[in-house]
């Protein structure tokens, strides 16, 4: 069937739902112009497809109800996309054009408003904390972790420095000074850690955390399992042979 719109018209109503592609416009549009929903439809998709052979890539119309803050953010922590990958994403998914310089901005800003809130957390009780190293691709330095046990907030983390009983002891006084007050502290190991804490607290109350140990050991219980089921059979197997 040919609607009796002009092109121009089509046109315009067609640029209307590609640049807001909602139900809402798409029965406002029905109405004021007589054409039901089926054909606008039809009409925009054949318009995307004109739009894309001529531009030579998919059309995405911008979504204004989501935050480009959000997404920055979003697409940085859960997917670890560079800033030029989320430059990528947003462009292609969104439909949003945003600098690698805005994007980096908006980390930044990010970041601050974290430290900043991370310096006004206070604990009202002692706390039992675990003192955590994550090694970074940097030698011989690491990510310093202070983590609440029961709660698992993040009481202090800095970016990978030298693993040693200073940069150790400087996180220890920080938290210090931050009005956070230790009931007792736990770890995986290790002679920095070790050192640091004998300094600020001395070494009572201490623990040493070895759950990262017990997949070895799980594994060394499940070859003696397969060396006792396997003795089994043998004793077995010469039982019948005396028979």
């Amino acid at each position: 069937m040919i609607h009796c719109s002009t092109v121009q018209e089509r046109i315009e109503m067609v640029s209307q739902m590609v640049a807001n592609p909602s139900h809402g416009l798409v029965s406002q549009l029905s109405r004021t112009h007589e054409v039901s929903r089926q054909t606008l439809y039809r009409w925009s998709a054949r318009g995307v497809r004109a739009l894309e052979d001529a531009l030579g890539g998919r059309v995405v119309a911008a979504k204004q109800t989501d935050s480009v803050q959000s997404l920055v953010l979003t697409l940085l922590i859960e997917t670890h996309a560079s800033y030029r990958g989320i430059q990528t994403c947003l462009r292609s998914m969104h439909g949003i054009k945003l600098s690698v310089g805005k994007i980096a901005g908006i980390v930044k800003e990010a970041g601050q408003r974290a430290q900043d809130w991370l310096n006004q957390q206070q604990a009202t009780t002692a706390r039992t904390l675990a003192l955590d190293e994550q090694y970074s691709s940097q030698r011989g330095k690491a990510y310093l972790n202070i983590v609440d046990v029961h709660s698992g907030q993040v009481w202090a983390s800095v970016p990978p420095v030298e693993v040693d009983g200073e940069s150790w002891t400087l996180l220890l006084w920080y938290l210090q000074e931050q009005g956070i007050s230790r009931l007792g502290t736990v770890s995986d190991g290790g002679r920095a850690i070790q050192d640091a804490v004998s300094q600020v607290h001395g070494p009572e109350n201490h623990q040493r955390d070895v759950w990262h140990l017990f997949h070895v050991a799980s594994q060394v219980q499940g070859r003696l399992d397969r060396a006792h089921e396997l003795r089994n059979e043998v004793g077995k197997g010469s039982g019948r042979v005396k028979k």
